[in-house]
């Protein structure tokens, strides 16, 4: 197994919360207990030809979730963990810049569920003219986005993406 550029379980997140309802689910359902975890690793296995990302839970048991990600997104979170410049802005440093000249803040990553091998996430973003807005994303987006924000965003997981 190679590592794409992260070691140790540096801080991605500051906060958890609850969502209510029932457990996630494979057909997306109502979140569950949502459960902070920080950004562990970034991995390869060979011959595989995409990364995974390794999430770790703060709190004890301290599972881990595993999400696959396509090779540019998962070297944009591993370059955007590490700070690695770049000669020009990639992708989710630009949109980093944009939300920051207009105000809006990323409050919030949520892992919510997973349809078949496929991991759903939604953003909290906010802005001076707006309350929170919650949006659909990939995981690989919301995380490399996260990772490049100047204060710490909390990244959290539904409990049942663990027992998958």
């Amino acid at each position: 197994m190679a590592e794409i550029g992260l070691e140790g379980a540096e801080v991605l997140a500051v906060g958890a919360g609850e969502a209510g309802g029932g457990p996630g689910s494979e057909a997306g359902g109502t979140p569950g207990r949502m459960c902070q975890v920080v950004l562990v690793a970034v991995t390869m296995d060979l011959p595989d030809q995409n990364p995974v990302v390794v999430l770790r839970e703060i709190d004890p048991p301290r599972r881990e979730v595993s999400i696959p990600v396509g090779l540019a997104e998962g070297v944009a979170i591993a370059y955007g963990h590490r700070a690695v410049a770049t000669p020009r802005p990639l992708t989710h440093e630009m949109l980093t810049v944009v939300l920051e000249r207009f105000g809006v803040r990323l409050e919030a990553v949520r892992i919510t569920s997973r349809v078949g091998r496929v991991y759903l996430a939604e953003m909290v973003m906010t802005s001076p003219s707006s309350g929170p807005q919650t949006i659909d994303c990939r995981p690989s987006d919301a995380i490399a986005l996260a990772v490049r924000q100047e204060l710490p965003v909390p990244l959290v997981v539904d409990e049942a993406l663990f027992d998958d």
